[in-house]
């Protein structure tokens, strides 16, 4: 894992967008689909928090 997480070149955009997957990946108990859904409006920055949405349910007929 730690070669993993030196993979992403964090010092562009792209690699520091990378990095932060992986890290939300690791950490986390978050399913891919769910960190794959995140908007810049589920981040709250100031408090640290991030929400999470959960896989709308459908219903069969």
């Amino acid at each position: 894992m730690k070669l993993l997480m030196q993979l992403p070149n964090r010092s562009t955009f792209s690699g520091k967008r990378d990095y932060a997957i992986l890290r939300l990946l690791w950490d986390n108990p978050w399913r891919r689909g769910e960190i794959a859904r995140l908007n810049i409006g589920d981040v709250n920055f100031s408090d640290r928090l991030i929400r999470i949405q959960e896989k709308a349910k459908q219903t069969y007929s």
